[in-house]
């Protein structure tokens, strides 16, 4: 193999290697998985909106158990892992500012997580001291406060309207905004019974103590909770989700702008290598026209040179017969 032919051989390896390149440049995005993509994103932000909802719902009341919570929290966790290694993967890619934003979002979603479980243990238990709250103070004032003989009827009357404000003030404080002014009513309450629980028989005496440990439990798990709500409404992920978007929108703008002044590359370079093949074949045709007509040349020397070798030949033969001749004629001379 000459070095021109291995030059040639390199050369249009080298057209189709970058070729190849400028072709799989021009893809554009899967748009299908790029609308999956966008779409778990929007179902994120949705199932975080419905997943405050429940957590409202859940501290008034509403809601009896904590499946919604945990159902809708699950769901995101699964959206989490579709963006991550699923069909719509968006993590890992090749994009930092993209890898961050989805970092961004699983860090608040797990901070949200650990706050969540917080919420449902405080909250159910405020729940559960809220529901006996009433009735123990109800079995006080009605079953055991009748049976102390140790005071009089007005004592009576007096630990009875005490425990009577403490349930109002504290279920109106368990529900209501104004907690400084009902806190200060509640703790003024349980004063008034801690100086009135100790003119009570021991026997009665718990049961009192026990009322007041559950007002004091309200006091403390009322704000509390109430900060635990506050904290899982405000944080952002929902604002994190659209950060993440945001970069994942740029992220495919460039992709797809790159990919066009690739396809406009292509384009260039396709338009020079025709012309240059439109040269090639020009020259090609050129060199075949100047070939048929030194093949036609050839033709017409052969022919020439036929046409001389004939004549050759025939002085040959005149000459060979002459010669004849004159031997014959010295021959017949020397006769």
């Amino acid at each position: 193999m000459t070095v021109a032919r291995i030059k040639q051989t390199f050369l249009w390896a080298g057209i189709v290697l970058a070729l190849t390149f400028l072709l799989v440049k021009t893809y554009d995005f899967n748009h299908a998985a790029h609308a999956q993509a966008v779409g778990l994103m929007r179902a994120a932000e949705h199932l975080n909106t419905l997943l405050n909802e429940s957590v409202l719902k859940s501290r008034l009341g509403i809601l009896n158990n904590y499946d919604p919570l945990v159902d809708q929290m699950e769901r995101i966790e699964k959206i989490n892992q579709e963006l991550r290694s699923g069909y719509a993967a968006v993590y890992r890619q090749g994009q930092k500012e993209v890898d961050d934003k989805f970092d961004d979002v699983i860090e608040v979603l797990d901070e949200k997580q650990r706050v969540l479980e917080s919420f449902k243990s405080k909250n159910a238990v405020l729940k559960s001291t809220l529901n006996y709250f009433p009735f123990a103070v109800s079995s006080f004032i009605e079953g055991i406060l009748p049976a102390i003989k140790t005071l009089s009827k007005d004592e009576a009357e007096v630990l009875e309207n005490l425990m009577n404000n403490l349930l109002a003030d504290t279920l109106t404080y368990a529900v209501g905004d104004n907690q400084d002014r009902f806190k200060a009513h509640i703790e003024e309450d349980i004063a008034n019974i801690e100086t009135a629980r100790g003119r009570l028989p021991a026997e009665h005496n718990e049961a009192a103590r026990i009322i007041l440990i559950h007002a004091r439990n309200i006091l403390k798990l009322k704000p509390e909770v109430d900060a635990l709500v506050n904290k899982l409404i405000k944080m952002p992920v929902t604002q994190k989700y659209g950060a993440l978007y945001d970069g994942y929108q740029r992220w495919r703008d460039r992709h797809t702008q790159e990919a066009g002044y690739y396809r406009l590359a292509l384009y260039i370079v396709s338009i020079l290598l025709l012309g240059y093949l439109a040269y090639v074949l020009v020259k090609l045709k050129k060199n075949t026209a100047e070939l048929e007509e030194a093949v036609s040349d050839l033709e017409r020397q052969k022919v020439a040179l036929n046409e001389s070798r004939k004549e050759v030949e025939t002085a040959n033969n005149n000459l060979r017969f002459q010669k004849l001749a004159m031997d014959c004629h010295a021959i017949v001379s020397i006769t």
